[in-house]
């Protein structure tokens, strides 16, 4: 019985770790689609509800982090953008941003429908 109930368990474990791949690859195909290429991501943190998420990262000056914003938004994709810090590094002149991105849930279910 405990053999039984541990592989189900790692079933169960397995097809949660699918699932949220899926939909994380769909997330940063998406992100990849509507972002300029001189933009830098190097964090990004789920949020407690599955469908946000957050990411930081660094834009070359305020307005191709503007772009930036204005093309999350513009994504039928994502249903809410915020950005939440937005400062300028004295020594690089970049800016080190951090921005708070809501899933449309078209985006999760086309991921749930492709797993």
């Amino acid at each position: 019985v405990n053999v039984a109930v541990g592989a189900q368990f790692t079933i169960d474990s397995f097809s949660t770790l699918l699932d949220r791949h899926a939909r994380w690859t769909k997330a940063w195909e998406e992100l990849s689609n509507v972002t300029l290429k001189t933009v830098r991501f190097n964090t990004l943190q789920s949020v407690t509800d599955e469908r946000k998420f957050s990411v930081g990262g660094y834009a070359l000056n305020f307005t191709e982090l503007g772009k930036v914003m204005l093309g999350l938004e513009s994504s039928s994709n994502f249903s809410s953008v915020e950005l939440l810090t937005s400062t300028p590094e004295e020594a690089t002149g970049r800016i080190k941003f951090e921005i708070l991105v809501e899933m449309n849930n078209s985006l999760i279910l086309n991921s749930e429908k492709s797993s």
